[in-house]
């Protein structure tokens, strides 16, 4: 009888650290597994600005654990010379959607959230920005730094498209 239970949890054992292994696995190589998403985002986000700019997403992270995190995002001018000027860099942009809420959108019903760090060229512009709500009403709250200065702290809404900061 001991040595049936023993049995018994040791493959609980096992099998709960094999599936914990798959999920740390797949959490960290979401970028391999889906190159086809990154450059389906970077077309749609082109898309929205007419073609005119240039995007260009570094990495994927999060998904299953963690949310998912874009990382490295560049936004250039599209030019036909050769040099390209980059007019923005986000360093992160961090939802709290995971592969879940995609699978699953009625079980994980959540409220967006979006936080983004950025800088411009040069740091002329860099700051954090804390996005909360849908896109037709949402609360904005983080801080701006203008040439490097002291930080600026923003709060305010997204209301129909217009900004109140």
């Amino acid at each position: 009888m001991r040595n049936i239970r023993a049995r018994r949890r040791f493959k609980a054992t096992l099998i709960f650290l094999l599936a914990l292994s798959v999920i740390a696995f797949f959490e960290n190589r979401i970028e391999a597994f889906a190159p086809e998403l990154k450059i389906l985002a970077e077309e749609r986000i082109e898309g929205i600005f007419g073609k005119n700019l240039d995007i260009s997403i570094g990495s994927i992270d999060g998904g299953i654990v963690r949310p998912i995190a874009l990382r490295d995002v560049r936004i250039s001018s599209k030019s036909s010379q050769k040099y390209q000027s980059r007019l923005f860099w986000i360093k992160s942009m961090v939802s709290n959607y995971r592969v879940w809420d995609l699978v699953f959108p009625d079980k994980f019903k959540r409220a967006p959230r979006i936080e983004i760090e950025f800088e411009t060229k040069n740091r002329e512009l860099s700051g954090f920005v804390k996005l909360e709500g849908a896109i037709d009403n949402a609360t904005v709250r983080g801080y701006v730094r203008i040439f490097d200065s002291d930080k600026i702290d923003l709060e305010g809404r997204i209301k129909n498209g217009i900004a109140r900061l």
